[in-house]
C-alpha cells in the first residue's frame, strides 16, 4: 500500500511538472522577444519566409564548380603556373583556410564513369585577401565535359581551417559547365580598428567612414554586370537586404556601393549605410553573369554573422 501511495505521488508531481513546463516556456519566450530589444527575433517568430540566420558550425563545402574544360585562360598563369589549357574546378568552402595545408593532392575529383581525378595545381590566387581564403581554384586534367565531366569531389587529406577544424571526409556534387551564376555564401560584418581595410586599387574595401555594416557575397563563378562591365550605380537597386530596422520592422534595404570588384576573384562586398539586424540577401534576376555569359536567376539567400555563424 505504501508503494502504491509513493508511485501515486510521483505520477502527479510529473504530471504537474509537466503541466508547469507547458504553461512557462512560452511565457518565457513571449517575455525574451518583448524586451531584448538589441536583437532580431528568432526565425519561428518573424516569417518561415525569411527563415533567419543558419549555424554551421563544421568545415564544410559550400559549392563545387566546373568551370574549364581544357580552357583556363593565359591570363591564369599570372596565379597557377603551367595552369594554362587545363582543366579548372572552383570549390568554396564554409571556412578560411589554414594555407600551409593546401595541396593538390589533398583533394579527389570523380568522373561520371567513375574515374578518379587529382588535381595538379591548387590555390587560393586570385582570391587573396583577409576572409577570401576558402575559395580554391583547382587545375588539372579532371574528365572532359562531354564524355566524363567530373561529378563528385571529396577532401581526401588534412586541409585544416584556419582555427584548426579538419575538412577531411567532406565531399560535394561539381556543378556542370553550364550552371547559372549564384550567391554560395552572404555574411555580413562591421569594421573595427584591426581590421586590414583596403581603401584604394583593384579589390578595394568599402569606404569606412560612411559604412555602418559589409554583406561579403561568394559566387560560384567569377561575376560581372550582364553590360559585361564591373557592377556600378546602376546595379545597386537590383541588390536588397531584408532586415531588421531599429524600430524592430521588417524593411528592405539597398547598398550605397559596391566593393572588392576588378579583381578577378568570386567575391562580391555590397556597402550600406544604415545599422540594422540582416536577414536575406535578394538579387533580381539577369542582373549579373559569369565568364560563359549565363546570367543568374532571382535568388534569395540567408545571411550568416562572420563572427558568430558558419
Amino acid at each position: 500500500m505504501k508503494n502504491l501511495v509513493l508511485n501515486l505521488c510521483a505520477f502527479t508531481l510529473c504530471i504537474l511538472c509537466l503541466i508547469g513546463c507547458g504553461n512557462n516556456e512560452p511565457n518565457k519566450a513571449k517575455q525574451q522577444i518583448k524586451t531584448d530589444n538589441n536583437s532580431s527575433p528568432k526565425a519561428s517568430v518573424y516569417s518561415k519566409k525569411f527563415p533567419g540566420w543558419v549555424h554551421a558550425t563544421w568545415p564544410k563545402i559550400v559549392s563545387a564548380s566546373f568551370e574549364y574544360d581544357n580552357k583556363v585562360p593565359p591570363t591564369a598563369e599570372k596565379w597557377a603556373k603551367g595552369a594554362s589549357g587545363k582543366d579548372g574546378i572552383l570549390l568554396s568552402l564554409s571556412h578560411n583556410i589554414d594555407i600551409s595545408t593546401l595541396k593538390p593532392e589533398h583533394f579527389t575529383v570523380i568522373g561520371k564513369n567513375k574515374t578518379k581525378f587529382k588535381p595538379e595545381i591548387a590555390t587560393f590566387s586570385p582570391a587573396e585577401e583577409h576572409f577570401e581564403t576558402r575559395a580554391i581554384w583547382l587545375y588539372g586534367l579532371m574528365g572532359n565535359n562531354i564524355t566524363n565531366p567530373p561529378t563528385e569531389i571529396f577532401i581526401t587529406g588534412e586541409l585544416k581551417s584556419q582555427d584548426g577544424q579538419r575538412f577531411y571526409g567532406e565531399k560535394a556534387t561539381i556543378d556542370p559547365i553550364n550552371a547559372l551564376p549564384k550567391v554560395v555564401n552572404a555574411e555580413y560584418f562591421t569594421y573595427d580598428d584591426n581590421y586590414p581595410h583596403k581603401a584604394s586599387g583593384a579589390g578595394c574595401d568599402c569606404p569606412k567612414e560612411n559604412t555602418k555594416w559589409v554583406l561579403q557575397t561568394m559566387w560560384n563563378n567569377k561575376i560581372q554586370s550582364t553590360k559585361g562591365t564591373e557592377l556600378g550605380t546602376a546595379d545597386l537597386k537590383k541588390f536588397k537586404v531584408m532586415a531588421w530596422s531599429t524600430d524592430n520592422k521588417l524593411k528592405a534595404f539597398t547598398p550605397f556601393q559596391f566593393g572588392d570588384l576588378n579583381d578577378d576573384d568570386n567575391f562580391v562586398d555590397l556597402c550600406f549605410k544604415e545599422v540594422f539586424k540582416p536577414v536575406a540577401f535578394e538579387i533580381d534576376a539577369n542582373t549579373v553573369m559569369d565568364a560563359w555569359r549565363y546570367a543568374n536567376k532571382k535568388q534569395k539567400v540567408q545571411i550568416k554573422d562572420r563572427f558568430r555563424e558558419r
